[in-house]
């Protein structure tokens, strides 16, 4: 229940930030020379209502991550309490299935900061720092969501 609340509530402030930011992003598109794109209202509406989506669903992530992590590393035995899983190789421990999640995670994450943020942060319309750190953690949300689904698909029960 309590979970599902806090997730309601990081609705709101991604949303926010959504507002905040696709005023920007409309600003750069229509300053761009070689294709201008004029939008209308109902289009800017639209967009804001996709940055704030990807910006809430990065905040629901990063809360589940950090809760997950707090469950699998600083709980003693929480490993032995977790029931062992089926995949296609037979039985494995929940642990050892969600090791390389997070390992795939931190792999993405060093990557995508370490190659995005010069690239992002060097654009000629000048965004702050926070939207630069939010704009590559949500694209480390979307491409770890599809290695875990490749994942899951690979590792998955057959």
């Amino acid at each position: 229940m309590i979970n599902q609340l806090i997730t309601a509530f990081f609705l709101m402030p991604g949303f926010w930030l959504g507002y905040k930011f696709s005023p920007l992003v409309v600003d750069w598109i229509q300053k761009n020379p070689n294709h201008p794109i004029h939008f209308s209202s109902g289009q800017k509406t639209i967009l804001w209502l996709t940055i704030g989506s990807l910006f809430s669903n990065t905040l629901i992530f990063i809360y589940g991550f950090i809760q997950s992590a707090i469950s699998m590393f600083i709980i003693p035995g929480w490993c032995y309490t977790q029931s062992d899983l089926m995949t296609r190789f037979g039985k494995i421990s929940s642990c050892l299935h969600s090791l390389p999640s997070f390992v795939f995670l931190i792999i993405i994450l060093i990557l995508v900061f370490k190659y995005g943020y010069s690239f992002v942060s060097n654009e000629t319309t000048k965004i702050n720092k926070f939207y630069v750190v939010m704009i590559l953690l949500t694209i480390v949300i979307v491409i770890y969501q599809i290695v875990q689904m490749l994942y899951i698909l690979i590792l998955g029960p057959g």
